[in-house]
């Protein structure tokens, strides 16, 4: 072996073994750095898809449909409880939320692994814990799915818990390095046909 790597060093040179050896690791070095953005542009993909973008979806909508029937209610001229078609629609808003925070508990119990902030996953489990109450709650009160009670709206706006701010913000943060890594940052992205 040693005899064979110097007739190589001997026939092309020492400058040229040193030029191979060193464009070698260069160019090993750069692979592995693509692999490596690669496996994180992938488990990104897959977070945003899975966890950060379905419950940032959900808790917003939750938000805005509650202020939009808080909006409404303020602007009502009838004296309350006239309309019966009022209380269902409000009903209705209710029995929406409590799918919609069913259905974000069920995301949280499948991906909370694509968590790794330590306050987002502490919001994200009380979260789960108090949906879990809430719908305990209900069952133990017979009043799954909500068909009879009081339907009970803030009077005032109310601003995005805690959990929700944490997820909108690591789902933009990750959406943003999701990007880089995915060179849109640097090329428009054409949309559509």
């Amino acid at each position: 072996m040693l005899a064979s790597v110097s007739s190589v060093i001997n026939e092309v040179g020492l400058p040229a073994v040193v030029a191979a050896l060193v464009s070698g690791g260069i160019l090993g070095y750069f692979t592995l750095s693509r692999d490596r953005e690669a496996a994180r542009r992938g488990w990104l993909d897959t977070a945003l898809r899975s966890f950060y973008g379905p419950v940032s979806a959900k808790l917003e909508l939750i938000l805005q449909t509650s202020e939009a029937m808080r909006l409404e209610r303020e602007r009502e001229t009838m004296p309350r409880g006239v309309d019966a078609w009022q209380s269902a629609y409000e009903l209705k808003l209710v029995q929406s939320n409590i799918k919609t925070q069913n259905e974000i508990a069920e995301i949280i119990e499948s991906n909370l692994h694509y968590v790794v902030d330590p306050a987002l996953r502490d919001a994200a489990i009380s979260f789960l814990r108090d949906a879990t109450l809430d719908q305990w709650r209900r069952e133990a009160q017979g009043m799954e799915p909500l068909e009879t009670g009081v339907v009970m709206f803030p009077n005032k706006a109310v601003g995005r818990p805690l959990f929700h701010n944490l997820v909108l913000k690591a789902s933009e943060e990750l959406g943003n390095e999701f990007r880089q890594l995915s060179g849109a940052t640097r090329r428009s992205i054409r949309v559509g046909p």
